[in-house]
């Protein structure tokens, strides 16, 4: 079930990689959906930011909801988006470059490796990565699973 997104029962801001910011409100218009108890973001294959291949949904998250419609925040829940952070350590490395060229001389499909998320794991993955090396996100930042 669509869940309505346009009464600010749920909310998504982008802040900048040290959290920083006044948070800009991410549209959630036909990407949130509601299954019992659970609430489902779907970015599909533009991914969060629109552009799955560049750092463009780069950013620290907060995902806001109200349960009972009082109109207070109920629950939040913090994550990020990292180009080429594939093994969720915050930061782009060799370990990130290491693991992909892995994946690809393996020729085993794995979406953690799939950075730009075209559904292949091959160079174009491996490339990003290296593009982005040492770009990270504070350490200090809450984050929920």
């Amino acid at each position: 079930n669509d869940i309505q997104t346009n009464n600010d029962r749920i909310r998504l801001q982008r802040f900048n990689m040290d959290g920083s910011g006044s948070g800009v409100s991410i549209a959630l218009q036909g990407v949130a959906s509601q299954n019992e108890r659970s609430i489902e973001l779907n970015f599909g294959s533009s991914g969060l930011g629109s552009s799955p291949s560049t750092t463009a949904g780069n950013g620290y998250y907060r995902l806001s909801v109200d349960n009972d419609g009082d109109g207070q925040m109920d629950q939040t829940f913090h994550f990020y988006r990292l180009l080429g952070d594939t093994n969720s350590d915050r930061i782009v490395n060799t370990l990130d470059v290491r693991d992909i060229a892995t994946a690809i001389s393996r020729k085993v499909y794995d979406p953690n490796f799939d950075v730009n998320g075209d559904g292949v794991v091959d160079l174009r993955d491996r490339n990003l990565a290296v593009s982005q090396q040492n770009s990270s996100i504070s350490a200090t930042l809450p984050l929920d699973d």
